[in-house]
Order: structure tokens, then C-alpha cells, then sequence
């Protein structure tokens, strides 16, 4: 797989520890990128903390572990991901990032992902491998759009979720293209909208002609607080295949007076009803 920019060139290759006890060994040099490019080998299983340290970076990231990367407030990172065996990747990002993401054969990856701005995630899956991606949005406007490739027998999970306050604006997106043979995809965005935010969700799964037995479901929920917030779910489907097995379903709905009544009546306060009824709907506790 090739990535955007030329993510693999290597340059100048020095090595020094990041993070604890990871081994982490760091190429960098400047060639026609549109900013430094570093390289990121964990080594050992401890995890490693990865930091942007300028305004646009770079990188490539070889998994066979544990790995968290803080992107640094205002900043534009380009990341490439190979996930060789099974690994786990967190990133936190208060700017815009962009991951192009490589599964080899049989691999496995947990990505989670907490965005403040653009996200977007392209998962190229070999045989056999299976990805899970979760996102989590805030911020002033914030677009999401994950992206995966499925060839034979992979299979990947989609979780997107959005709280809207204020004037926020959320456009969330995920996609599921199906090349291999009985391949699966789950897509899920749940989301809220509250004061006068606005928010649409979209869902795409998509099967190729030749992939015979696969499996495509997505469902989008968005709950409306107030009168004034606004969304919209527009969920596809686009099969050439007859030997699919494929859903989709998208609600979106104003919250129950009766639900708010009955949680105040248990001694809640209003706003104490809301929250967990928020935190109750998005499962924030579940991360």
C-alpha cells in the first residue's frame, strides 16, 4: 500500500526512547513533504506516547502493540498505521488529522480516536483481518469520516458518536466497501444535538460483484434535545452482489417529556436528568 506524501521515506534514521519503557526508533528529514516526516517503530509492548511537536507533521506508525498519540492543539498530522500482528492505537486530536491505516493478513487493530475538528480514517484490510474503529466528536465544527476496504473474510466495526452544543456543527460519515469474498462490516453513529447545533449523518456500505457472502448492516441514531438543534440521517446501500446479506435503519427523534419526568421524578434536577440521559444514549462510560 502506498501512502499519501510519501510516507515511506526514510531519512537520516536515529533512535531514542519515548513514552516509559518503548523502544521507539525515529526517522526525520524534510524531502517534497509538506512538512517534516518521522517514523515510528514500537518495539517493546509497553505502550509509547507519541508527540507532535510542530504545527504539520508526518508520520508512520509499525504496530505490534499498544500505542497512544497525542496530536497537539491547532495542528495538521498526516499518520500512515501497518498493523502487522494485533495491536491497540488511541489518538486525541484538537486540530485535523488524516490516517491511512494498513492491515496485513490475519492482523487485528482497536482504534480510537477523540477528534476536535477533521478526522478522517482510510482502512485498507488484507484476508483475514479484523478492525475496530471508534470516534468520538466535539468541538465548533467537527466532520468524521471513516473509511475500510474489506477483501476476503475481513471484517471491521464502525462506532461514531457526537454530542452538539451551542452552534456546533457535526458532518459524520462512514463508509463500508466491500471487495473479498464473506467479508462483514457493523456501522454504527449515534449522536445528540442540543441549543441551536445542527448535525447530519451518513452511512454507506457498499458491495463489489465479486463479494459473494458478505455482510453489511448500518444504523444511524441522532436524539434532538431542543426545538432549535437540527439533523439529519441519510443512510445507503449500494449492492452489485445477490448473495448479500445487508440493513440499514436511521431514527431521529426529540427527547420524551415522559422520560424526562420520570428520571426527575426519581430526585433528579433537570439538568440532572439530561445528563444522564445523554450519557445514558451515547454510552459515554463505556471508554
Amino acid at each position: 500500500m502506498s501512502y499519501k506524501h510519501g510516507l515511506s521515506i526514510l531519512i537520516k534514521p536515529k533512535n531514542y526512547v519515548i513514552g516509559g519503557d518503548a523502544n521507539v526508533s525515529v526517522s526525520c528529514g524534510v524531502l517534497d513533504l509538506p512538512a517534516d516526516f518521522c517514523k515510528f517503530v514500537v518495539e517493546k509492548s509497553e505502550p509509547a506516547m507519541l508527540h507532535g511537536q510542530k504545527e504539520n507533521w508526518t508520520g508512520l506508525i509499525e504496530i505490534d502493540s499498544d500505542v497512544s498519540v497525542d496530536v497537539s492543539d491547532q495542528s495538521v498530522a498526516t499518520l500512515g498505521v501497518r498493523v502487522k500482528q494485533n495491536g491497540s492505537l488511541k489518538i486525541k486530536s484538537l486540530g485535523s488529522v488524516m490516517i491511512y491505516v494498513e492491515l496485513l493478513n490475519d492482523s487485528k487493530l482497536d482504534l480510537k480516536i477523540n477528534s476536535d475538528g477533521y478526522c478522517h480514517v482510510t482502512c485498507a484490510q488484507s484476508k483475514g483481518s479484523d478492525c475496530s474503529l471508534t470516534s468520538k466528536s466535539s468541538g465548533d465544527y467537527n466532520r468524521v469520516e471513516l473509511i475500510s476496504v474489506l477483501q476476503d473474510e475481513s471484517n471491521v466495526t464502525m462506532d461514531a458518536r457526537f454530542l452538539g452544543r451551542g452552534d456546533e456543527r457535526y458532518d459524520i460519515y462512514t463508509c463500508s466497501i466491500h471487495q473479498g469474498r464473506e467479508s462483514k462490516s457493523d456501522l454504527v453513529t449515534k449522536g445528540v444535538v442540543m441549543d441551536k447545533s445542527k448535525a447530519v449523518s451518513r452511512g454507506m456500505v457498499k458491495i463489489e460483484e465479486g463479494a459473494f457472502g458478505s455482510e453489511g448492516y448500518e444504523k444511524l441514531d441522532t436524539m434532538i434535545f431542543d426545538r432549535t438543534a437540527e439533523a439529519d440521517a441519510i443512510p445507503n446501500l449500494l449492492i452489485h452482489n445477490h448473495d448479500v446479506k445487508c440493513s440499514h435503519g436511521a431514527t431521529v427523534g426529540h427527547l420524551s417529556d415522559e422520560l424526562l419526568f420520570y428520571m426527575m421524578s426519581r430526585g433528579l434536577s433537570e439538568s440532572e436528568a439530561k445528563n444522564q440521559i445523554v450519557e445514558g444514549f451515547l454510552s459515554w462510560g463505556e471508554e
